[in-house]
Formats: structure tokens, sequence, C-alpha cells
């Protein structure tokens, strides 16, 4: 996201980025499920086409969404995830 901003790591700003609709606690959620796929290669446009019907879930994922109650707070990260 930064970078879409024109910064670098080594340039980052000096002032907070305003999130004003992304809450805390949906902001953590979203954190929390990024360093779970840290590892994972990100996916191409051609594999992501390939695969756009594909709904298969790891039990990770689903274990991690179900934590997400109540399901207002799943909404709040839909939510945030999108606004980022």
């Amino acid at each position: 996201m930064l970078t879409d901003l024109g910064f670098t790591e080594d340039a980052l700003p000096d002032e907070a980025i305003p999130m004003p609709t992304v809450n805390g606690d949906a902001l953590e959620a979203i954190i929390k499920w990024l360093r779970m796929h840290e590892e994972e290669e990100p996916k191409t446009e051609d594999c992501r086409q390939e695969h756009r019907l594909n709904r298969i879930v790891v039990q990770e994922d689903v274990e991690f969404l179900d934590s997400l109650t109540p399901r207002t707070r799943l909404a709040d990260v839909i939510n945030a995830a999108y606004f980022l």
C-alpha cells in the first residue's frame, strides 16, 4: 500500500496514514491472517482466474473465520480489508 503511494522501505512517511473506517480489532484480525499466510507465494492473475471458482478453504482459514464472532466482527474485517 505504501509503495502505491510512492514510499519505499527506506523512506516511510513521518505521519500516520489515517484509516477512519478501519477499527483496531479488524486491523488486528487482518494482520493475524496476513501472518498466517506470509510464507505463501503471491498468486498471479492467471492463477486467480484459473482457480476463481475453487471454493476449497483450508482448515486454518475456516477456524480463523469462525473465530470472528459475533458476525458483525467478520463484517468489520471484510469492510476493512476492502478499504485497505
